[in-house]
């Protein structure tokens, strides 16, 4: 993680986070001058973490990763919510209402997000994106922290009609990566081989692997692909995510990636 803090003699530090290894702290000097010191930094690590904390909970750091924390009410002239997964149209609020009740929570949520939420990896796939009245566009994710937003879009009755459920998924089916890989390299019809799959219906299963967060970095003879097949009304779509053989999983759900690597 690269972050620039820049440091004024006059006004508070301003933060700045870029993806990288490295953290650069520019000191601003009276004279106009900089001073720029690097250091490597890693957010799983305690000391580390106990200097970034401060940090990332500021408002200032915050209002930069999540610029949604500063509209009003007032100048949005629409929030759409959508789920890439689901195959649902997104929702689109205008109510002045729920602008008002929406931006609110937001900003409490955001507010409230603690270091270790801050600098979670985990996949998020809601999107919020906020149109204002200058038709300027703000995108942030619904993060897993966000309980209370959550909680208000489905007391609104808006979760439901947006938002991948677990009774939309019909089925999952496991994949192994490597397999369609070279299915998919074949050169002609002849060459490619039909990689197996393992079907499941427990609902209990499906729901574990809808909540897995697949490793950002894994060994591709090592990962299985999930493929979730979703229903919603008349129409049907797919979604796919990924999970590594060594995961730690269900019983339930071992046997099933043992079956997978079996056949």
């Amino acid at each position: 993680m690269r972050i620039f803090i820049v440091f004024s003699s006059y006004s508070k530090p301003n933060f700045r986070l870029f993806y990288g290894c490295e953290t650069s702290v520019i000191y601003t000097l009276k004279n106009g001058g900089y001073l720029i010191r690097q250091y490597e930094v890693n957010e799983a690590d305690q000391k580390d973490a106990a200097l970034l904390k401060p940090i990332y909970e500021s408002g200032e750091y915050k209002s930069l990763i999540f610029p949604a924390i500063s509209l009003k009410p007032e100048d949005i002239k629409l929030i759409t919510l959508s789920d890439g997964r689901s195959g649902k149209k997104p929702v689109i609020l205008t109510d002045s209402t729920d602008l008002k009740e929406f931006t609110e929570i937001l900003k409490d949520e955001i507010s409230k997000m603690s270091y270790q939420e801050m600098a979670s990896k985990k996949q998020e796939h809601i999107n919020i994106s906020v149109v204002n009245n200058e038709d300027k566009t703000t995108n942030i994710m619904l993060q897993s922290s966000f309980t209370s937003l959550k909680k208000w879009l489905e007391e609104k009755g808006y979760y439901d009609q947006f938002a991948l459920l677990l009774e939309n998924i019909e089925s999952v089916e496991l994949e192994n990566y490597e397999e369609r890989m070279i299915a998919n390299n074949a050169r002609n019809s002849d060459e490619a081989v039909i990689p197996k799959k393992v079907e499941i219906k427990d609902p209990e299963v499906i729901e574990e692997l809808l909540n897995i967060d697949p490793s950002p970095g894994y060994n591709s003879s090592n990962v299985v692909i999930v493929r979730f097949n979703i229903r919603n009304g008349t129409s049907n779509s797919s979604w796919e995510n990924h999970v590594n053989m060594d995961t730690d999983v269900s019983e339930e759900l071992k046997g099933y990636l043992r079956e997978l690597e079996n056949n």
